[in-house]
């Protein structure tokens, strides 16, 4: 009798540790909120590059999509990041693939559910940051031309170590933005460090044009981290004719919200941008294009003197070079009186960072970066 009473005892304990244990799995999955945060933004892109090649999980009851708290269970293969797999499948089919992606995560992106929290980011000085720097290419002047601005994922003096992806938000002014589907845009380089291949990085793009802003957000999808700096990729910006908006003295553009994401799957601030473009500058339609292999600057990167040579008698007339920072304010305008196919100009007194050097003679311009170390 009394061994009976005991694995009676012993078999309800055990239906009750296994009711705890299935009580435990059972989770709400909001589709697209990957942090589980209670908002969908960027940083979900970079949660569901982590979860990519998980194995695959648990599908739920409803394969859906619909944004609300849809049940199903853990897949109990979190990351360093400590959320549960199964917030990266977003349609419940047992599988995270683009489909989460491209139907939930962009579908959904900006709704929020419950109190949205903010997402946990070391605090780290600005010594310890990565830098993000957007560095202007072209001058368009004409109605439906289209700006490009370069972007540069971290520095000589601050790399960025075991880069898994990043995410940053693009603002800009949209009265002088086109009203186009098309009118932001961003592509990687064919040699960006963080990957360039579709297998090896996945972009994501979320555009508001009414707001002024676009969320762009890169992962590399086979959790393969690498260290670097350095160009990434481009921004295309179709713009509004400004000659009537009429914009007023500078163009402004930013970062904002930037975060990168480690090897260990944590989080981690990235400084933003501001870059400030006169105007005037992106309305000179009359200002023809010349190729930029007819200047060469040297050395780059530099320390003390920078010299540009013609390949074109471009610095042999009637010429103006005009210096630029990151931010796009005008540091230096000048006219050099002694015609030379080398020029040369002191650098020396500048701080360590990325600068635009631009050259105009007649109808032609020419546009340079350098590195300052």
């Amino acid at each position: 009798m009394v061994r009976s009473t005991l694995r009676v005892i012993a078999l309800g304990a055990a239906a009750m540790w296994c009711s705890l244990v299935q009580a435990q799995q059972q989770i709400d999955v909001w589709p697209g909120d990957v942090s589980n945060n209670g908002v969908v933004d960027g940083v979900d892109v970079l949660f569901w590059g982590f979860a990519y090649q998980a194995p695959n999980g648990i599908a739920r009851a409803t394969i859906s999509t619909d944004w609300s708290a849809q049940a199903g269970q853990a897949w109990q293969s979190a990351g360093g990041s400590g959320v549960d797999f199964a917030h990266a499948d977003a349609n419940g089919d047992g599988v995270v693939d683009h489909q989460d992606l491209n139907e939930a995560i962009y579908t959904n992106f900006g709704l929020t559910h419950g109190s949205a929290q903010p997402d946990d980011l070391p605090a780290g000085g600005s010594g310890q940051m990565p830098h993000i720097l957007l560095l202007p290419v072209n001058t368009p002047g004409d109605d439906g031309d289209t700006l490009f601005i370069d972007v540069m994922l971290g520095t000589d003096s601050v790399p960025v170590q075991d880069f898994l992806g990043t995410t940053f938000e693009f603002t800009f002014n949209p009265q002088f933005v086109a009203d186009h589907p098309d009118a932001i845009q961003f592509g990687l380089f064919s040699n960006a460090w963080i990957g360039s291949s579709p297998s090896e990085t996945t972009i994501f793009l979320n555009k508001d044009l009414d707001a002024g802003s676009a969320t762009v957000a890169l992962v590399r999808q086979n959790n393969d981290p690498v260290s670097g700096y350095g160009l990434i990729g481009r921004l295309s910006i179709i713009m509004e004719d400004l000659t009537i908006v009429r914009p007023p003295a500078f163009l402004k553009f930013g970062i904002q919200h930037a975060v990168w994401a480690g090897g260990t799957q944590q989080l981690g601030p990235v400084r933003g941008a501001a870059l400030n473009l006169p105007w005037q500058q992106l309305t000179s339609s009359a200002v023809l294009r010349t190729s930029t292999d007819e200047i060469r600057l040297y050395p780059n990167p530099v320390r003390n003197t920078l010299y540009l040579k013609d390949e074109d008698d471009l610095l042999l007339t009637d010429a103006r070079v005009a210096l630029f920072d990151q931010s796009g304010r005008l540091l230096t305008d000048y006219s050099p009186k002694v015609a030379s196919e080398v020029w040369s100009f002191p650098v020396h007194h500048l701080p360590p960072g990325t600068y635009v050097v631009r050259i105009t003679s007649g109808q032609r311009t020419c546009t340079k970066r350098f590195l300052k170390r």
